[in-house]
């Protein structure tokens, strides 16, 4: 739809209709007229589009900014760039037919009401009266409270809530969650002694992020009777190897009894034997996962999803990729199939069996677009009826996987619980809303007025609005790790404007601390939005260089959760604390110092990159690391130094640089660091080691064994040809 036009047709069709309905005469000639100008226009835009492989080739190669600070500028054809702006031809088009027409009818025909009559004036006739009954049927649509306008004004909040509405919250609680062990995946999750981005493992965390929200994960080996029996959802991931005798038959059973199943595919994959094994269990469906690659024109389809009116993704933002699909394949669907999400700003790009896997390729094709490839709008997801059950496809694995999980989780969730709960906007809903909104159609030309129309639009934008955010609301579940001991759930904070990359594995981005959280125990999700309610549940919360201030509301929510027994970090320099500064007045601590923090005194000294001492082994010391550090203080008596800067040659003092106080049944630690956490300071991407050691790693294995007063861990002895440098001559 978006690069066929199809909007642009919608809008031209509806706005010829409606004026050509406010003329009393010539009404089916200027119709056909407009009609004839809008297709001339789309047929144009269409010849423009479909020759772009063509006139592309003639466009010259230009310059462009580098993508990263410090990074060379490049060159780009300049028609790859004007590809995703191909719909502005259609709108420089469309707008200009509209505007043509609505100025040549506004010249032609003006309708005058006064003295009791309506009279019709044109430059090419003289104004003749209309007869009394016409005059009386106008005067009685516009008549304030006729019935035509009370059923459109009914209709216009009725037909957003038959779309839109979900009045049941959704829950996984008691939920019983079946997945197929074996496919292309593995169980692994991150754990102590492996490091980088390949440690993260595919699908470990499953059985932790369904216990969160009080679901059970069964792994299961065969797709026994005994597994899928009370089974509310049975999950199959990429599976590729040949289905055992029965096995499906005792999947397509169970869907066809009520139950739900959800098939995750990937692109270009094409078994030895032929076919997959994912479509193979889609054959009694109208859905099949595409031998293609679903390609994004930006990274992980930010802000180029279109999400269909369900349950689970109402209300879920595109602009962290909070969908999760990275590039899978597209999904081929027809009716009675349902789309559930589109990639609008894409190409479906074909596989390549000739770059197999033995030749050290993946079946991917050329990774560009070419003609007569699909372009836009590319179905991701998709779902269907299946005797009393149902089947969900998608063309990705992305979202569901340890990693993307971190971000996607909201959705994964809702979309689980929608699942389970056989919650769904089906075939009924869709067709009831299209009868609607023909009837609200009809009704408003029978009452065509330009204030019944305005109000008739607030009404439904009105509608629409609050059954959306009802049906977000109850879609919106919250994990819980107060089921586990000590609390398993870590929150990372993405709500303040944090000063460190959205992307993982950045140099100053925080993959390595999400990995590091999960190796200590912790389910670590993004913190999709800052309330006391989720909160309460978590046992951790990392803050990252907030750019954003702490409202008085969220201040006393973190206050709360540490009162609770909550365990509250914060990573902060003194150039970026000013954000901070308020949260952390009222935990009495004060990054670069008490009277730097509140306006007096001098501006502090920095400190830079050093090694500190925080564990004494007898015979050796283990040390921890810092990128660029400043000094921090605390005014609460009971502040507990945890590592020391650079001694003071005018004080003889050693600041501390990490303070860690108790605060009601839990704890505050402060690192006065903006890049403590982030990966250039903690863990490369590949998993080298720092200068041959892993102390930062070590360190956080330390602390979090200590603040969740757990059995302590010693860190190991530090070889003598990596000895630290810079260190503060101070035992801890």
């Amino acid at each position: 739809p978006t690069f066929a036009g199809i909007d642009y047709l919608v809008l031209g069709a509806a706005f010829a209709g409606t004026v050509s309905l406010r003329m009393p005469t010539q009404r089916l000639r200027v119709l056909g007229v407009w009609l004839l100008l809008i297709c001339a226009a789309h047929v144009a835009y269409l010849s423009v589009a479909a020759a772009y492989p063509f006139w592309s080739k003639l466009l010259p190669t230009v310059s462009v900014k580098p993508a990263f600070p410090g990074s060379p500028p490049g060159t780009k054809p300049l028609g790859e760039m004007l590809l995703w702006n191909l719909p502005l031809v259609g709108l420089l088009l469309h707008g200009s037919v509209t505007a043509f027409t609505a100025k040549y009818i506004g010249r032609r025909v003006v309708v005058e009401t006064g003295g009791g009559s309506t009279s019709i004036r044109s430059e090419a006739r003289p104004a003749r009266k209309l007869s009394a009954e016409g005059t009386g049927r106008i005067e009685l649509l516009l008549r304030p409270g006729n019935r035509w306008q009370v059923a459109a004004a009914l209709l216009c909040m009725a037909v957003p809530a038959v779309t839109l509405l979900n009045p049941r919250p959704l829950s996984l609680e008691g939920r019983k969650i079946v997945v197929y062990e074996k496919g292309f995946l593995n169980w692994l999750k991150p754990k102590h002694g492996e490091y980088g981005r390949l440690s993260v493992g595919m699908y470990g965390l499953w059985p932790a992020f369904c216990q969160s929200y009080g679901a059970q994960c069964v792994i299961s080996p065969d797709l026994s009777e005994t597994d899928l029996n009370g089974a509310d959802l049975l999950v199959l991931i990429f599976p590729n190897r040949p289905w055992e005798q029965d096995q499906l038959f005792r999947i397509w059973r169970y869907v066809r009894n009520g139950g739900t199943l959800l098939v995750l595919g990937e692109h270009t994959v094409q078994e030895k034997g032929g076919g997959n094994r994912f479509n193979d269990v889609l054959e009694p469906t109208s859905m099949r996962v595409a031998f293609d690659s679903a390609m994004f024109a930006v990274g992980g389809w930010l802000n180029s999803y279109e999400a269909f009116a369900h349950p689970a993704s109402l209300g879920i933002r595109d602009d962290r990729n909070q969908f999760g699909v990275v590039i899978g394949a597209s999904v081929e669907a027809k009716w009675p199939a349902r789309p559930l999400i589109l990639g609008r700003y894409g190409w479906a790009d074909p596989g390549d069996t000739a770059n197999d896997e033995s030749r050290g390729g993946s079946m991917m094709g050329n990774q560009k677009y070419d003609g007569g490839e699909r372009i836009g709008d590319l179905l991701l997801a998709a779902e269907q009826r299946l005797g009393h059950g149902r089947v969900v496809v998608f063309g990705d694995t992305s979202g569901f996987t340890n990693g993307i999980l971190y971000g996607s989780h909201q959705y994964v969730a809702a979309l689980l619980a929608s699942l389970c709960n056989r919650s769904e906007f089906g075939v009924w809903r869709t067709l009831v809303t299209g009868i609607g909104l023909l009837l609200l159609g009809w009704l408003l030309t029978r009452s065509c007025s330009l204030e019944c129309i305005v109000v008739a639009g607030l009404l439904f934008a009105g509608s629409a609005t609050a059954c959306a955010m009802w049906t977000a609301r109850m879609a919106n579940l919250l994990p819980d790790g107060r089921r586990t001991t000590p609390n398993s759930l870590a929150y990372i904070d993405t709500t303040h404007l944090e000063r460190v990359s959205g992307e993982s594995w950045r140099l100053n981005g925080l993959g390595g601390l999400h990995l590091t959280l999960v190796r200590n125990g912790y389910l670590v999700l993004g913190l999709p939005e800052f309330t006391e309610e989720r909160l309460q549940r978590a046992g951790l919360l990392f803050s990252a260089v907030p750019g954003k201030a702490f409202s008085a509301r969220e201040r006393a929510a973190v206050r709360r959760f540490i009162e609770n027994g909550g365990i509250f970090i914060i990573t902060v320099g003194w150039p970026e604390s000013a954000a901070s500064r308020s949260l952390l007045s009222d935990l009495e601590f004060y990054v670069g110092g008490i009277q730097a923090a509140e306006g007096g005194g001098t501006e502090p000294r920095p400190f830079g990159h050093f090694k500190a001492p925080y564990f004494n082994g007898g015979d050796y010391m283990a040390y921890v690391r810092f990128h660029a550090a400043w000094p921090v203080e605390s005014s609460a008596p009971d502040a507990q130094p945890l590592a020391y800067g650079p001694r003071d040659a005018l004080t003889r003092k050693d600041p501390a640089v990490i303070l860690m106080r108790h605060i009601g049944r839990g704890k505050v630690i402060v690192v006065a660091d903006s890049e403590f956490a982030t990966n250039q300071n903690l863990e490369h991407e590949g998993g080298q080691p720092f200068e041959g050691l892993r102390e930062n790693a070590d360190f956080w294995r330390w602390l979090l064994a200590y603040v969740n007063d757990q059995p302590a861990w010693n860190p190991p002895r530090p070889s003598a040809q990596n000895a630290p440098i810079s260190a503060p001559q101070r035992n801890p």
